[in-house]
């Protein structure tokens, strides 16, 4: 595995700052879709990261 991807609620702050902090990069904010599994019609913007892991062997 070489990368994560991490997802937090818009107004998370302090769950993207932790993303943010470690280097992850933010690669959009979206509105989910209606067919996501855990959809609900209130559901908040998502901002989706994608942080790089350094394998050492």
């Amino acid at each position: 595995m070489t990368e994560l991807i991490l997802v937090c609620d818009e107004s998370n702050i302090a769950s993207y700052r932790t993303f943010e902090k470690f280097g992850a990069e933010l690669m959009e904010i979206v509105k989910p879709p209606k067919d996501y599994f855990a959809y609900y019609d209130e559901m908040e913007k998502q901002r989706i990261y994608k942080l790089s892991i350094d394998v050492k062997r």
